[in-house]
């Protein structure tokens, strides 16, 4: 009698459970600390400057979105099929992220002098320019973690993910409470917590691979001409799929203003702590399917797999989280961000779908098809944008929130038809759960309470 629920024998899918696993702790860990960083600046802050420093931290996130050219995406995809030497490869990415980052911080100038009142009204230059310094760590951070990703590190990735919460909660308390620094306070926080995150993920990697000889510190062209190739056919889609996650707040601060766009942000940040499930199955599943190069059938069963259950699995979390939500904030945030609680209760249902889209995306870039996510990134933005130019001068900050689940949920379909014609795989199969997956649930729970021990003895 076959006792695998998945039924898979040649596929390491215990790995990528095991893994997944020590991702989600890692995400548990820092739901923790993030929480308290949210609450901490929000209360110091206050609903206006939480909605300044929102808009001063998108602010490097869009340069670096639209200058990054998919590199790290290139990181995890040839590290995981092991292409090239891993220390040139730093090498290559640490040049390429110090040119990247004079780039970044010189277009940043530009549109803050010629457009900022329009782009970021009422934050000041000082602000901006505080904004601009954080792309660099920005860049070095999340190029060197793909790397550790395409490892499958996962145990050092995951605890590299952790030391820039400690050391921006330490800061947040010192610059915000401490000094009353407050929306520059926030910035200083974020730029020191993560520059020293960075450094703590490059001594890692340096371990992994050895130090790199003073004379081979060199760019490699080759290897920049492959990931900028295969960067290159990801970067349009990855910079739709910021403006489609993000874009509401640059036009709700532009129609209801910071205020708003503060208490909305707080309803975001709420909402997407849901997506460390499919977060912590994603990065697994991305190099996991850029490996298999051969193997067709069982990078189709372990992607049905874990869509169909990461899908139910945040069903599950959302139910829980809908009617907790008004208390919560009304006790982690205080009264001033209560209506952020009916906006993270709309946001839910399109949190749910971009958890199963997320998945479906890394499997497709993962068959080195990353075009394809660009047409369904292409096709949610356009929804995105409508939706909330119509939603939000009616519903204001919910609007918002009604705009997000409404794009978020139409390009879960799409998604799923793209998926189904290129894989040929059915819709019951993304959806529907077997009772292999029962048994699979039941021995998760069953090993949990054995841990615990609350099992049977």
């Amino acid at each position: 009698m076959n006792h695998d629920p998945i039924g898979q024998s040649s596929l390491n899918l215990k790995q990528v459970l095991k893994d997944s696993y020590y991702n989600f702790a890692r995400q548990i860990a820092a739901l923790v600390f993030g929480l308290a960083i949210s609450a901490l600046i929000a209360r110091g802050l206050g609903v206006h400057n939480q909605g300044l420093y929102s808009l001063a931290l998108l602010v490097p996130f869009t340069i670096t979105t639209f200058t990054s050219f998919g590199i790290s995406g290139a990181n995890i995809y040839y590290v995981a099929r092991g292409d090239f030497d891993t220390r040139r490869m730093i090498s290559t990415n640490i040049i390429l992220v110090s040119l990247l980052s004079v780039v970044s911080i010189a277009v940043g100038f530009l549109a803050a002098a010629y457009a900022g009142k329009v782009l970021f009204p009422g934050v000041t230059g000082w602000i901006l320019g505080l904004g601009l310094l954080i792309i660099p760590v920005i860049f070095m951070r999340d190029n060197l973690l793909s790397m550790l990703q395409g490892f499958q590190d996962f145990k050092t990735y995951n605890i590299a993910q952790i030391y820039p919460l400690v050391f921006q909660m330490a800061a947040v308390l010192l610059f915000i409470w401490q000094l009353g620094m407050g929306v520059e306070g926030a910035l200083l926080a974020y730029l020191v917590g993560n520059l020293l995150g960075a450094w703590l993920i490059l001594r890692r990697l340096l371990q992994i691979t050895g130090p790199i000889p003073r004379g081979e510190f060199l760019l490699d062209v080759e290897i920049a001409r492959k990931m900028w190739k295969y960067g290159l056919q990801a970067y349009l889609s990855n910079v739709i799929s910021f403006f489609n996650l993000r874009a509401d707040k640059y036009i709700l601060n532009y129609l209801a203003g910071a205020a708003s766009l503060g208490i909305y942000d707080i309803a975001v940040q709420m909402s997407e702590r849901v997506w460390m499930i499919s977060r912590s199955v994603s990065t697994v599943l991305l190099p996991q399917v850029s490996s298999l190069q051969e193997s067709d059938a069982e990078r189709l069963k372990l992607t049905t797999f874990m869509v169909r259950n990461v899908f139910w699995a945040s069903c599950v979390v959302c139910l829980l989280i809908w009617p907790l939500a008004n208390p919560f904030v009304l006790i982690v945030y205080g009264k001033a961000y209560g209506q952020a609680s009916l906006a993270i209760q709309w946001l839910l249902p399109g949190i749910i779908s971009l958890s199963a889209s997320r998945l479906l995306s890394a499997d497709t870039a993962g068959r080195g098809r990353p075009e394809i996510n660009t047409i369904a990134a292409a096709i949610s933005l356009v929804i995105n944008l409508t939706a909330n130019l119509y939603f939000i001068p009616r519903l204001g900050v919910a609007g918002a929130s009604l705009s997000s689940s409404l794009s978020y949920t139409l390009t879960l379909v799409l998604r799923v038809i793209i998926f189904s014609r290129m894989t040929g795989a059915s819709w019951g199969s993304l959806f529907i759960l077997t009772q292999s997956d029962w048994l699979f649930w039941k021995n998760v729970f069953g090993a949990f309470w054995a841990r615990l021990g609350w099992g049977r003895k």
